[in-house]
């Protein structure tokens, strides 16, 4: 039917199609949608994000279909991270993130640090060979007590994350840490 089809289509609109993620047009909308929900019912919102570690490098040796094929698997291997509540979606690129309504900080690092572990024991078979992969990934957690007034500061929060991974060796997970501002003391006269 003409429905189901238009079904299909608005789907396929919203999905990556290599991964088969969501795509980022359909992660910004539910970023901005779960951010207004979060705050008003002042429910904690956390966010993943996954940079692949020396994804060029694959593609570079062993070519742009075995980039692929690590892509797809590191999809999957993300989709089963998720909870049913969760949305995967293809950032960009090597970036995946996983958006959390209600997960606080302390879930979405136990998530984080379980997918890291899980890349790391699942090599990629491309060519002759096995790639074993790791990841960068950062954590940022909206909650009524942060100072975060926009989801993109949410977003720039776990991108911070990984940034701090990257640079702290790769393949670890770091949390963004909002620290309210230290009340200053009046100078003594």
């Amino acid at each position: 039917t003409l429905q189901q089809q238009n079904r299909e289509l608005s789907e396929q609109a919203a999905t990556d199609a290599l991964t088969g993620l969501a795509n980022r047009r359909r992660f910004d909308q539910a970023l901005e949608r779960e951010f207004a929900e979060a705050h008003r019912q002042r429910k904690p919102l956390s966010l993943i994000m996954l940079d692949l570690d020396r994804y060029k490098r694959i593609n570079d040796q062993y070519g742009h279909s075995a980039g692929d094929r690590v892509l797809q698997v590191l999809a999957q291997l993300f989709s089963s991270a998720a909870r049913p509540t969760d949305l995967a979606a293809r950032y960009g690129g090597e970036e995946l993130v996983l958006l959390m309504p209600g997960a606080a900080r302390v879930t979405a690092s136990a998530i984080a640090e379980s997918l890291r572990r899980a890349i790391a024991a699942k090599p990629v078979p491309c060519d002759k060979a096995a790639v074993t992969l790791t990841a960068s990934i950062g954590v940022a957690t909206f909650d009524p007590a942060c100072p975060l007034t926009e989801p993109a500061h949410l977003l720039k929060a776990a991108d911070l994350a990984v940034y701090a991974a990257k640079d702290s060796g790769r393949n670890c997970v770091r949390v963004f840490s909002f620290k309210a501002p230290q009340a200053q003391k009046p100078a003594a006269a």
